[in-house]
């Protein structure tokens, strides 16, 4: 596309539901699962079982077993090797 053009809207999909869609946005703060705070978390997750999550500030071993998408390690900080 071009400068000031609209993108393409080939590939678009409009999903309509009349259920809602449950989600959560978590910063989970490096809990880990094993802490009293992470043992927390990961029932409340349970609990709610949301349809998507964001959890951010989060280690791997928190994250429950599904469908999961990460992000790139650039948060945003200058990267030293």
């Amino acid at each position: 596309t071009g400068s000031g053009s609209q993108p393409s809207e080939a590939g678009l999909r409009v999903l309509v539901s009349s259920k809602p869609i449950k989600c959560l946005n978590w910063n989970v703060e490096w809990l880990t699962p094993r802490s009293a705070g992470g043992k927390w978390i990961a029932q409340k997750i349970g609990e709610i079982d949301p349809d998507v999550s964001c959890l951010t500030e989060v280690t791997e071993a928190l994250i429950p077993e599904r469908e999961v998408l990460r992000s790139d390690l650039d948060y945003g900080y200058e990267n030293k090797d």
